[in-house]
């Protein structure tokens, strides 16, 4: 269960909590509530879903005798891939990023490769190299968000309506009314460039996969990933801006076995999700 979202921006986002003594001290009430039903007894809380890693008041929840043994996770939410973001390697309970995406402001607008792929795999690279233990996109489609009563193009799909009756331009979707049910059944979705970059993790990484530990010289960032079946998973993103600047990576704890074979998978500003070699 996670009861809060951004109580730390005190805006349309969620309520209004500005000090980590006041979400520690309303998750206690929350908490206090629940434990008078044992059919809550199992449920866990996530918190405090702050707007960024500074905020996460990990230790005010941590410290509160009340809270602390009901906290699964606690989480924060990113959108600007150049922030600092915390280590949390070693920590307990362990720290999710709740939500992230590449694209961040406006909350509408056309999303590019600059402002929307590639930083998105920054992020989620960041947070992983970080220590999270879990990172989900926020969202999955474009659609219209009732915290600002406005479109926004969050989307790892694109929607357009330009077929659908009454059509709206793709330009003017930023403008656009509160889509109607007839709008919605017309409505048509196509994956952008965050799809693909969360596709090079989600489609190979298994559930059940562990870190393993990755080396890698040059211009770079990359995670690994053990899955059950012993195959190896390697994500990462080239940042060299040279062309044919090579990165080098090595695996610690891998086996011969392990690196049978191999195949590669890019994305970049003109190609998406392209199998090297196919």
């Amino acid at each position: 269960l996670a009861p809060f979202n951004e109580t730390d921006l005190c805006s349309t986002e969620g309520l209004c909590l500005q000090s980590a003594a006041s979400r520690a001290g309303l998750l206690a009430k929350i908490v206090t509530r629940m434990n008078a039903f044992p059919d809550l007894a199992s449920i866990k809380l996530i918190a405090a879903e702050s707007s960024g890693p500074g905020s996460d008041s990990r230790a005010e929840i941590l410290a509160n005798a009340t809270v602390a043994p009901r906290v699964a996770a606690i989480a924060y939410h990113q959108y600007s891939a150049s922030s600092t973001q915390d280590a949390y390697n070693t920590a307990s309970p362990p720290q999710f990023l709740t939500e992230f995406n590449g694209f961040s402001n406006p909350f509408c607008g056309t999303p590019t490769w600059a402002g929307g792929g590639k930083s998105h795999a920054d992020l989620l690279l960041n947070g992983l190299l970080a220590g999270n233990s879990a990172a989900l996109v926020w969202d999955d489609v474009d659609a219209w968000h009732v915290h600002q009563n406005n479109f926004q193009t969050f989307g790892l799909f694109f929607t357009g309506f330009a077929g659908a009756s009454p059509p709206v331009a793709d330009s003017a979707r930023c403008a656009m009314a509160f889509p109607t049910p007839t709008q919605l059944d017309g409505a048509t979705y196509a994956p952008r460039s965050q799809y693909f970059v969360t596709k090079h993790f989600s489609k190979f990484v298994a559930p059940g996969a562990r870190r393993v530990a990755v080396s890698l010289t040059g211009n770079g960032a990359a995670v690994g990933f053990l899955n059950p079946d012993s195959s190896i998973v390697i994500a990462g993103r080239n940042k060299s801006t040279t062309a044919g600047e090579s990165i080098h990576l090595s695996i610690s704890g891998g086996t011969s076995t392990n690196l049978a074979s191999a195949r590669l998978y890019y994305s970049n500003a003109t190609s998406n999700f392209v199998q090297d070699g196919a």
